[in-house]
């Protein structure tokens, strides 16, 4: 979820991105010891803490709803908005640095009523209070009509959450389940934990030697796939459909989805994906591990568990329908306080120039005038060409990327299409999200999502009768405090939450919804469609949209291997 703020470094240093640094094996196990103390420093050993709840836990006292899964049955609550929320199922036991295994089944009536303890990582959770080894559990969000209902056969999104494979949890975004109430009975959800930083991605020679599969790292990636093959067996007794499993991840959720499209074993687990602000997955033999883990972790090329890297499984063309999305201002997930200083454009065109001249000399004023229009002459937001830029150069390059590529596939071996689309409407009301001194204005990393979860969130009349706190009704926010949207953009996550569940249920978007694949432009392969979504959800279909832009980031120096962000 969220970003390594790469803009203040490249715009602050005044250089042109570093090379591709080539990884290193370290062997160290005193490295990996201090690893492995640094994650489990907020570990909880219990495993009762995954199967036992207090009732103080439970916002108000609700009916109780009950499922038959294929391991016993799970007890939960219903919720406003009419969804039945069964939390903290286990499905796996993490071993350390070993494949995860199913859970054991379980006699008796199974009480899920709480979010299960979140994995270790670079950071508490923001949700549970604790973490624990043994985090392998879900959550599971359905209407209550569906229940018990044969006849039901909802889509089933799959949400893998953010945090740059570092942190984050099943509750780190909040209110998702307002996904499933915005739904009007569409859909159901189901969130998993699964393992982070150095356990849920460490590949060390010494690990994998006691690997079965003979190799290490992507702990993480097994972990999904083992909750995918749970939903597999188990979405119909929450009314889903085990035919339509849509994988819909943010962030480093987004970077999750293309392993498993690079993933053999993933194959068939999903019919559909919608990776939003991912990135790409590069061919590496291993991960270095004593540098850049205070931020990110990577899955990675293994040869075992994810074969190819992102833009060769492009190439070879995708199994399931991709929805690329992306945001037009990225990076102002973390604000630069820098650029929020800036108080017009002709000062913002001076600063950002003069910092991409050192990089790329006479060609810094014509890349820069490549986005000097971004945001129109509009003096409040002087910033917008800058955040342009480089969401530009940190992600949406590289999705056009894979997308022309797999177009390609698909046009010479009948492969699944791709729709490739970019968010530019920005918030109405400023959010802060880190530095409470600095709003987030942009159509920054993570707004889209913001804005579909509030299409749910409970009426006033729903948080009086459920005794629901209508600050976690949205998005939670930070230490800042909640956010209230503005309509504006409660009909933008309106608008994207149809399209992301009309993609889910047909693999695709069908006639008079959404916009067209990149390969179905005429006179496709010389150009390509690209779908724009403006303010309120306006959603055009635009040609050629990046064609020049990341032309000229080529031309500069900035190759494919720089077009990722997390």
């Amino acid at each position: 979820m969220h970003t390594r703020p790469l803009l203040a470094e490249r715009l602050n240093d005044g250089q042109l991105p570093h090379g591709k640094t080539t990884p290193h094996r370290h062997c160290g196990l005193v490295v990996l010891s201090l690893l492995l103390l640094l994650a489990c420093a907020w570990c909880a050993s219990a495993r009762s803490a995954v199967l036992t709840v207090e009732k103080e836990t439970v916002e108000k006292e609700s009916p109780a709803v009950i499922a038959r899964t294929s391991c016993g049955v799970v007890q939960g609550r219903t919720q406003a908005g009419g969804v039945a929320a069964f939390r903290g199922i286990p499905f796996g036991e993490a071993g350390r640095f070993l494949p995860p295994t199913p859970a054991a089944c379980w006699h008796g009536v199974l009480d899920a009523l709480a979010d299960g303890p979140g994995c270790p990582g670079m950071k508490p959770p923001y949700g549970p209070p604790a973490v624990s080894e043994q985090c392998l559990t879900l959550n599971v969000f359905t209407p209550v009509a569906a229940l018990g209902n044969a006849s039901a056969r909802l889509s089933v999104l799959v949400w893998l959450y953010g945090g740059s494979l570092v942190e984050g949890s099943v509750a780190s975004y909040g209110a998702i389940e307002n996904l499933v109430s915005g739904s009007g009975g569409r859909a159901m959800l189901v969130a998993m934990n699964y393992r982070l930083g150095a356990l849920g991605f460490a590949a060390l020679e010494e690990l994998a030697s006691a690997d079965p599969r003979g190799v290490s790292g992507n702990y993480g990636i097994l972990d999904q796939q083992l909750a995918m093959r749970w939903v597999a067996k188990n979405a119909a007794a929450f009314g889903g459909d085990a035919a339509k499993v849509t994988l819909l991840g943010q962030s480093s959720g987004g970077t999750s989805i293309l392993a498993h499209l690079a993933a053999p074993a993933s194959r068939g687990l999903f019919h559909a994906a919608i990776p939003r602000s991912g990135i790409r997955i590069l061919i590496q033999p291993a991960l270095e591990w004593t540098r850049g883990l205070e931020w990110s972790a990577l899955p990675y090329v293994d040869g075992v568990t994810i074969t190819r890297g992102s833009l060769e499984a492009a190439r070879e063309g995708y199994s399931a329908p991709l929805l690329l999305q992306m945001l037009e201002g990225e990076l102002d997930w973390q604000p630069d306080p820098a650029l929020a200083a800036l108080r017009s454009r002709a000062d913002a065109a001076a600063y950002i120039e003069a910092k991409l001249t050192p990089g790329f000399g006479a060609a810094a004023a014509r890349l820069y005038s490549i986005y000097a229009g971004v945001g129109g002459e509009n003096e409040t937001l002087p910033a917008a060409p800058a955040y342009a830029l480089t969401a530009d150069t940190g992600a949406t390059c590289g999705s056009l990327a894979l997308a022309v590529e797999a177009g390609a596939a698909r046009r010479r071996s009948g492969t699944a299409a791709v729709f490739l689309s970019l968010v530019r409407a920005r918030p109405h009301h400023p959010l802060f999200l880190e530095d409470c001194h600095t709003p987030s204005i942009y159509a920054f990393h993570l707004f889209d999502f913001i804005a579909a979860m509030s299409v749910g969130a409970p009426t006033a009349a729903a948080v009086s009768a459920w005794g629901w706190d209508p600050d976690v009704s949205y998005w939670p926010g930070s230490r800042c405090g909640p956010y209230r949207p503005a309509p504006a953009d409660v009909a933008l996550g309106r608008a994207l939450l149809r399209q992301w569940l009309s993609f889910a249920e047909h693999a695709g978007f069908p006639a008079g919804e959404g916009w067209r694949a990149v390969d179905d432009e005429p006179g496709w392969p010389a150009h390509y469609a690209h779908g724009v979504i403006g303010d309120g959800g306006r959603t055009t279909s635009e040609v050629d949209l990046k064609t020049a832009a990341c032309a000229a980031w080529r031309e500069a120096g900035v190759g494919q291997e720089w077009w990722w962000i997390n």
